[in-house]
């Protein structure tokens, strides 16, 4: 996506108002990656700033309330490409901001057989403990590396924790950070690469040679 100097300089201002995780979401669907990503609760201000570059940009908000989701806050902010993508959501009804978890992981284009798990057990118990367990392991046997154990977070949904689940999350993962070089280089800046050194906590440069 080809973006004006002045759009950039609105999504640098988004994000220093967002977390690392929020804003790396964000950034996946400007250069297409996903199809839509969600906001938790953000502040007055910080919406402001989202709606004017959205309605900039040409992208939609859907957003979603819900007072007894004190845990993840009050308000669910949508964000996609599509017009058409709200049908997903639009009659949904569950706990996640009052909508099914099933709705919002297909809303957001994440994998059914990763949503399916994430309905399945999180009423049971936290999910992400079995997935890293599951990624330290994989590492540990040789079936992925160090460098590709780091990436896996770069999608924002749990990856169901057995070998498919784990290479389908790394498939993506790099796709993703091909899209994100892309669009830097498309758009002649250094953003993707500065937001996903810093939710990564490693240089861009050290993961050149993943297949």
């Amino acid at each position: 996506m080809k973006f004006k100097p002045e759009e950039i300089d609105k999504f640098k201002e988004i994000r220093e108002n967002l977390s690392d995780r929020e804003i790396l979401d964000f950034l996946l669907v400007i250069a297409s990656c996903r199809p839509a990503c969600l906001l938790m609760d953000p502040e007055p201000e910080e919406l402001e700033l989202i709606e004017d570059f959205c309605e900039t940009i040409g992208f939609e908000i859907f957003i979603s309330r819900d007072e007894d989701s004190s845990l993840l806050g009050n308000r669910g902010v949508f964000i996609y490409r599509d017009e058409n993508r709200r049908e997903l959501i639009e009659e949904s009804n569950g706990r996640f901001y009052g909508l099914d978890d099933r709705d919002v992981g297909k809303f957001l284009g994440f994998p059914d057989e990763d949503t399916k798990y994430f309905h399945n057990q999180i009423r049971n118990h936290p999910v992400e403990p079995e997935t890293r367990e599951k990624v330290d392991s994989m590492k540990k046997e040789g079936l992925i590396t160090s460098k590709e154990s780091k990436i896996v977070d770069i999608v924002s949904y749990v990856p169901k924790p057995d070998e498919e689940g784990i290479y389908r999350a790394l498939d993506k993962s790099k796709k993703y950070l091909r899209n994100i070089e892309d669009f830097d280089e498309q758009n002649k800046c250094e953003i993707g690469k500065h937001v996903v050194e810093s939710f990564l906590g490693i240089t861009l440069d050290s993961l050149q040679d993943l297949n």
